[in-house]
């Protein structure tokens, strides 16, 4: 791995555990924070497990997982793998994990570039909201590490966030000095590419 990417994944793993470690802190007992937070994932778990033939056989790695939430509303028995960087996001999955009273989940400590341990292993390998913090040339080493950990016939999927919804008009506005007092998420290192790109 070049000094890029390790310089790379030293801030992801510094930004993204402060973000979890605030969530935590911060932790109520409420599945959702918003109802379009249930809407938003609601559509990606009903359109994952549909195109991708999910049943409660299947295997599923979510390399970036962060909250793993998209993975955990899957179903209850599913066997998954949710893997990040932040020590602090796996302890926050695993809150969210038994907020939804799921089984059959390991949490593990890794990065996307370096995915070897899974290879094969997977009929679904998946993250929401991972790439568009990488360079176009990181994006590809981590679709080949994607790829390599599903099983023959299996599938790799991405989500990217759109830059015109309301949550990431609101991310990003939360960055302007003038507002920037009010709590959320706001936007750090992500690259908002064009659909060709």
């Amino acid at each position: 791995m070049s000094q890029i990417s390790n310089t790379v994944i030293e801030n992801e793993n510094k930004f993204w555990s402060l973000v979890f470690k605030n969530e935590f802190d911060n932790s109520n007992n409420k599945l959702y924070s918003h109802y379009w937070w249930q809407k938003y994932y609601e559509s990606i778990t009903k359109y994952v497990t549909n195109y991708c033939s999910i049943t409660e056989s299947s295997q599923i790695l979510e390399p970036g997982c962060g909250s793993g939430k998209a993975s955990i509303l899957l179903g209850k028995n599913i066997p998954r793998t949710l893997l990040d960087i932040s020590p602090e996001a796996l302890k926050y999955a695993q809150i969210v994990s038994k907020r939804f009273k799921t089984k059959q989940i390991k949490f593990e400590l890794g990065d996307v570039f370096n995915l070897r341990k899974y290879y094969s292993a997977y009929d679904l390998v998946w993250n929401i909201g991972v790439v568009e913090h990488y360079s176009l040339e990181q994006i590809e080493k981590i679709f080949i590490e994607m790829v390599c950990c599903t099983k023959p016939g299996g599938f790799v999927s991405f989500g990217v966030p759109n830059f015109w919804t309301g949550a990431t008009l609101k991310a990003y506005l939360l960055t302007l000095p003038i507002i920037n007092k009010i709590a959320g998420y706001r936007l750090d290192s992500e690259n908002f590419y064009s659909e060709k790109s």
